[in-house]
């Protein structure tokens, strides 16, 4: 139930970036917030993640078309800020991007060990 009520709180994150934040910028905390729940679900913290999602779909969350989606991630990429190696992504600037998109990971706080003690 706990775990219910994070999602809920992320998909409002997720309303709000997608009504106030310019594409990108719904782009980066779409990534992060992806990185956020694998990191919750994973051993092991890294910057590079798996982004299981075609551009069309990752267009669709996020109200955009699947090649402004492309152009969004080369732009990302040339500038330094995103690494991208099929079917992975690297945030290279992960903290400079917390702080601009005052992003806050959800998950970061909720222990997986209470529910397994249970």
């Amino acid at each position: 139930m706990s775990l219910g009520s994070i999602d809920t709180v992320v998909l409002l994150d997720r309303m709000h970036a997608i009504t106030r934040l310019t594409a990108e910028d719904r782009l980066l905390h779409f990534i992060m917030s992806l990185k956020a729940k694998i990191d919750h679900c994973s051993l092991q913290e890294s910057d590079r993640i798996l982004l299981p999602f075609s551009q069309k779909e990752i267009g669709d969350a996020l109200g955009l078309t699947p090649i402004y989606v492309n152009r969004l991630l080369k732009r990302l990429e040339k500038s330094g800020d995103l690494t991208r190696s099929r079917p992975y992504v690297r945030l290279n600037n992960r903290k400079t991007w917390e702080e601009r998109l005052n992003f806050r990971n959800r998950y970061a706080e909720f222990d997986v060990n209470l529910i397994n003690a249970s």
